[in-house]
């Protein structure tokens, strides 16, 4: 997130705080606004959002990688999940 200013991400999350936002994306954003602002530990953020520090650290990883689309869910490969009745 090098290239990506403390004020791109509170555009960012007053984006995603709308009612239409992803909460995943919320808490990756909340994360990656924690760490860069707070210099906070990957183990402080997990406390904060209930989640174990591996989640916490792929998070920021791909963040750096991606930026602030980074925050999304990638879409997964493979067959779509069957959904409704046989």
């Amino acid at each position: 997130m090098k290239d990506t200013t403390i004020e791109d991400l509170s555009a960012a999350l007053k984006t995603e705080q709308k009612p239409d936002g992803q909460p995943k994306a919320l808490m990756r954003l909340h994360a990656c606004m924690w760490r860069k602002k707070e210099g906070s530990k990957i183990d402080e953020i997990a406390t904060r959002l209930n989640k174990p520090p591996s989640t916490i650290y792929d998070w920021l990883v791909r963040m750096n990688e991606d930026g602030l689309e980074g925050r999304y869910d990638r879409k997964k490969p493979g067959r779509p999940p069957k959904t409704g009745p046989k």
